[in-house]
């Protein structure tokens, strides 16, 4: 059968800092400040049945643009998915195509996280993968895929190397514990060769009680230094709460920080790197199960003054942004 799928995520976000051109960096969420937009608009159609499935999605928003920045061809950004699949088992399959990352506790579609803005940890991994998965539900409550990747985010290809990645997954009664990796050799930012970075990814999430989520990150990463022959590491933590107030009505809170000190993988430009510390206050209001209001007051701080401002750049910052979703 075919299923026809749509979302639309339109918002108004204003940046303390009053950024020169109304751009915000270090995100691709909320990227414009001071003017009504669309952060992400997607239209997809999936088929499925017992032995084949199947999307094809696009999409187009600021999001899709600054997410794409590094790719070699920015245009087949627009393609969110396209991707076909095969059963081989009675619980596994095999998709190939462009498909959506495996790494993080966070989805690419807002309404599907406690906040509306993502994690710093999300906006520096992939969003998107290109290449082949191997996906098996072993039981009930455990899960597991092995990919097989053209590289770190990109669907075209950079080289003739090619990366790997895991996805294992367990259920408990009330938690649920999830590893993500990622091994590769590909260059990550413009004038970068090629360096073989490691990449893992560990995620908790409990339900305290019916209406308390908890969600944990915390990752690690290395890459082969450019110039010798010794390797960068960086790593990054976050955790959120949500608190279901009633079946309409949300509130959720985020804390953070990453730390990339040689700049693998947040070029910064600046003497001690991408250090920074967020921390972000989440509303929602459901009006019904297909239509969401988002409201977030999030704050950032760096070691260096990274963040820009009307007329130079700032160690802090503070942003509020209110959001209306609608999909079906």
């Amino acid at each position: 059968m075919i299923f026809f799928d749509g979302f639309i995520d339109s918002y108004f976000s204003h940046d303390f800092n009053h950024p020169a051109k109304n751009e915000r960096l270090y995100t691709t969420q909320a990227v414009r400040q001071n003017e009504p937009n669309i952060n992400l608009a997607h239209l997809g159609a999936r088929y499925d049945d017992s032995k084949f499935r199947g999307r094809f999605a696009l999409q187009a928003g600021n999001s899709v643009v600054a997410n794409t920045l590094y790719e070699p061809n920015p245009d087949l950004g627009f393609i969110q998915e396209a991707y076909a699949g095969i059963k081989v088992s009675e619980t596994a399959w095999i998709d190939a195509g462009i498909y959506l990352g495996h790494i993080g506790m966070e989805s690419w579609i807002s309404k599907n996280n406690f906040t509306y803005t993502r994690s710093l940890l999300l906006d520096y991994v992939p969003y998107y993968s290109t290449g082949v998965r191997y996906i098996n539900d072993l039981s009930t409550d455990t899960h597991v895929e092995f990919h097989l990747m053209q590289g770190w985010q990109n669907i075209s290809e950079t080289n003739s190397a090619k990366s790997f990645g895991l996805q294992y997954k367990k259920k408990f009664h009330f938690i649920t514990l999830t590893y993500n990796n990622y091994f590769g050799d590909e260059k990550v930012i413009p004038g970068q060769k090629n360096r073989f970075r490691t990449y893992h990814n560990f995620i908790g999430e409990m339900s305290v009680r019916d209406n308390l989520k908890i969600q944990g990150s915390a990752d690690l990463g290395t890459q082969a230094q450019q110039n010798n022959t010794g390797t960068d590491t960086w790593h990054a933590l976050a955790l959120s709460f949500q608190y279901i107030l009633d079946p309409k009505n949300f509130i959720a809170w985020r804390v953070e920080r990453y730390i990339d000190p040689n700049q693998a993988n947040v070029l910064t430009n600046s003497p001690n790197g991408f250090r920074a510390l967020s921390a972000s206050i989440n509303y929602d209001y459901n009006p019904t199960n297909n239509i969401s209001w988002r409201t977030e007051f999030k704050s950032y701080q760096s070691r260096d003054p990274i963040f820009p401002t009307s007329n130079g750049t700032n160690k802090m910052g503070a942003l509020v942004v209110s959001s209306i979703a609608a999909s079906f």
